[in-house]
């Protein structure tokens, strides 16, 4: 999508430049007519051709230049890198000499090949030089590195050139936000002791070789074996084919987990709520490798009839994505709602049967509700060597993740 500039308002000394030519031009006018001049018409001539170029010029240049401008997401996680294009297309029949496109990203990415200071990199304007001649394109290629979770865009674009009739310079500035954003990910800082989670439990997901079966799906039947309970004989079968005959169950386990996430920051806890979203993007890749399906509350407030953020049961690459790109878009300092009454309203609304992972600060009482409810809950603790999980036990004092 091309999108037109706004040239930035005349200078004084533009506006001083036009009138002393114009003053200049009368006189000369003036002064053909009384003296009859030959050459002073000539020189009224040049003036006027150069004064009809410069509106020209001025008219058609914030028309003819165009940013190409196409919706883009770019995904990428922190110290990867990537080149994002500028296409800029002079459509008109002046050329531009060493044009000077300025642009600002965003924190989460940097341009490191422009600027190089590590401190409060995205307050450093980025410039970039180039001449595009009449009627043609040029493409440039800006080198980001991904530095940290959230969303960069790219902002205050302006686009300066030398005038090409007064040679002062001209700014033109970006009419509309620019559609591309970059999403960096949270960084997947691994947490030990993850396999706790493999243990089996009674479910609903099939699993070949799972202990547990399913009394209400029979899927087959079979002949009578010494070793089958007296209770799996399927009589009606039986009478059938005159021999005994054993009901073949599906075989299940606990196959989905859900995880609570507290971004929730009280006074007197620090919480570093950057290494909670990353402890929440680990877990999520385990259970993508594991085909294990899983879904998401977490505190963070906003508008609508559930006031916090809830990402419903799935499971695929395609569910890690959307994972992903939730966590990289909450803010950094999110308005937070009550973790104790989102666990409530789970525990009310949600009757699914799942492995409960805790990420963040718990309270007592929010252990006590869920250990009432007879399913496994883990909870991430941090010590100076890493992430750890380890099961919630009700008797803990308040820790955070």
């Amino acid at each position: 999508m091309c999108v037109l500039w706004k040239k930035d308002q005349e200078s004084y000394d533009h506006n001083r430049f036009i009138d002393y030519f114009l003053m200049s031009l009368i006189v000369l006018i003036v002064s053909a007519v009384i003296f009859r001049q030959r050459m002073l018409f000539v020189a009224i001539g040049f003036m006027v051709t150069y004064l009809i170029l410069y509106y020209l010029y001025e008219k058609t240049l914030t028309r003819k230049i165009k940013l190409k401008d196409r919706p883009t997401s770019i995904r990428l996680f922190p110290e990867e890198k990537m080149k994002l294009s500028f296409e800029i297309e002079n459509q008109s029949l002046f050329p531009i000499f060493n044009g000077k496109l300025t642009l600002q990203i965003a924190s989460p990415v940097q341009a490191y090949t422009y600027i190089s200071g590590e401190e409060e990199y995205w307050k450093e304007p980025v410039h970039i030089y180039g001449s595009i001649p009449p009627r043609s394109q040029i493409r440039i290629k800006l080198p980001l590195l991904a530095k940290k979770r959230g969303v960069a865009k790219v902002n205050h674009i302006q686009y300066s050139l030398p005038h090409l009739f007064n040679y002062r310079l001209m700014t033109l500035r970006y009419g509309k936000r620019h559609e591309t954003e970059i999403i960096v990910y949270p960084e997947l800082l691994p947490v030990s002791g993850i396999q706790i989670l493999n243990q089996m439990t009674p479910g609903m997901s099939r699993y070949q070789t799972s202990p547990f079966e399913d009394i209400q799906e029979p899927v087959t039947i079979r002949d009578y074996q010494q070793r089958d309970p007296f209770h799996r004989i399927n009589w009606k079968a039986s009478a059938k084919s005159l021999t005994l005959q054993t009901n073949v169950y599906e075989r299940v386990i606990n196959r989905s987990f859900l995880f609570l996430v507290n971004v929730e920051s009280p006074p007197n806890h620090y919480v570093d709520i950057e290494h909670v979203l990353s402890y929440t993007a680990y877990l999520s890749e385990y259970a993508t490798k594991q085909n294990i399906p899983y879904e998401i509350y977490l505190n963070a407030f906003k508008v609508g009839e559930i006031p916090f953020i809830h990402l419903p049961m799935s499971e695929g690459k395609v569910h890690f994505r959307n994972t992903l790109e939730m966590l990289a878009r909450l803010k950094r300092m999110p308005v937070t709602y009550s973790f104790e009454q989102m666990v409530q309203h789970v525990l009310r609304y949600n009757q699914s049967f799942h492995t409960v992972v805790i990420i963040g600060l718990v309270s007592e009482e929010t252990r006590t509700d869920l250990s009432r409810i007879g399913i496994r809950v883990f909870h991430i603790h941090e010590a100076d060597d890493g992430a750890y999980l380890k099961p919630l036990v009700t008797s803990e004092v308040v820790k955070h993740a």
